[in-house]
């Protein structure tokens, strides 16, 4: 998606860039984090849980940019790419009710060949499209899908990260009498949140919009309806936190350990982080699990991540298992054209060497 979803994540990535200006506590890293995105983005909601428990929630500015309506931690905002994990996520609690199964072949019409949620959801169909060119130019789900059946599989079931691939977990879901807005809705039901939304959104739930009018963004139209499963979940900051304690593995009666570890079992290696505008770690891996990504040190350690950019709004989630911290970070517009702030690249550099 040209809109940056992929590439461009680093939406927070460019200030500290020697090792040593590194966080190497968590209340560093914290207090880093807030100094920096407070001078550089207009808005933005950041949490930190540690052991399922809250350890720091912030907010900071406004939802919308003409307005005085402050962001809450109810402010629902577009979580980009990382709607994949949502997705997993809400999947996943489908699978721990025994009401589908990962491993099922399914056959749907756009495809040459069945294919399985799992493949879906770690992104190994064995296409490679991303259907980026036809999503910018505002094509309809039933235009994607046409250009899909037009593709011929490229390969074995390797890795190829694909927003109109990944976004076909909606029609299995549908092939099994259900779809992404149930498994959505059922998810947040099970968190006891309405503040987990499929575009298009409840009215009537605050969302914070693009503050950075400098820029001319174009106008994607239908990429969230059409790809809603790769981008198109909306979320406030308290149903993330939440969700963190999912992911902790604080809330086995909504998923259990043995599930959420097939959430992070490293499917495929691939260098898509080696081409981010950020410097990464030297000597790591970088791996797809089901809408995660996880990358590990040579040390063994691992941090488990997503992340996203729409319109100059950036979403991240991510995980630290071995000490058991989860962190999410979202924002609505930079001040600064020219800079997204250290977030992502502090967070990375943090999470392995924690």
């Amino acid at each position: 998606m040209k809109i940056q979803i992929l590439k461009y994540i680093p939406a927070f990535v460019m200030l500290l860039i020697t090792p040593c200006a590194f966080a190497h506590t968590l209340d560093q890293l914290i207090k880093s984090i807030d100094s920096n995105a407070s001078n550089t983005f207009h808005g933005y909601a950041f949490a930190v849980v540690k052991n399922g428990r809250i350890i720091h929630k912030n907010t900071y500015g406004y939802a919308k940019y003409d307005t005085n309506t402050k962001i809450t931690s109810k402010t629902l905002f577009p979580l980009a790419s990382v709607s994949k994990s949502i997705t997993a996520l809400s999947v996943m609690k489908l699978v721990n009710e025994n009401r589908i199964n990962l491993d099922e072949n399914i056959t749907l019409s756009c495809l040459k060949k069945p294919v399985t949620l799992r493949k879906i959801l770690n992104q190994t169909t064995g296409y490679k499209f991303t259907g980026n060119k036809e999503l910018d130019n505002g094509i309809n789900k039933n235009q994607l899908l046409d250009s899909i059946k037009n593709q011929s599989i490229q390969c074995n079931d390797c890795y190829f990260y694909s927003n109109a691939l990944f976004s076909l977990a909606d029609d299995i879901l549908k092939q099994k009498g259900m779809s992404l807005d149930y498994a959505i809705q059922n998810f947040r039901k099970s968190l006891g949140t309405n503040e987990i939304q499929l575009s298009p959104v409840d009215p009537n739930l605050q969302i914070a919009s693009r503050h950075n009018l400098s820029k001319i963004y174009k106008d994607y139209g239908n990429y969230q309806l059409v790809v809603g499963a790769a981008a198109g979940i909306y979320a406030s900051l308290d149903a993330m936190i939440q969700i963190l304690q999912v992911v902790a593995g604080k809330r086995n009666d909504i998923i259990s350990d043995v599930n959420m570890q097939e959430i992070f079992t490293k499917y495929s290696q691939n260098d898509d982080i080696f081409k981010w505008r950020t410097r990464m770690p030297a000597n790591i891996k970088s791996y797809y699990g089901l809408g995660f990504r996880i990358i590990t040190n040579q040390n063994g350690k691992t941090f488990i991540f997503h992340s996203g950019k729409i319109n100059g709004m950036s979403a991240f989630i991510g995980f630290i298992p071995r000490e058991n911290i989860g962190i999410v970070f979202i924002q609505n517009g930079s001040k600064i054209d020219k800079t997204d702030s250290t977030i992502v690249e502090n967070l990375i550099n943090f999470a392995l060497n924690a």
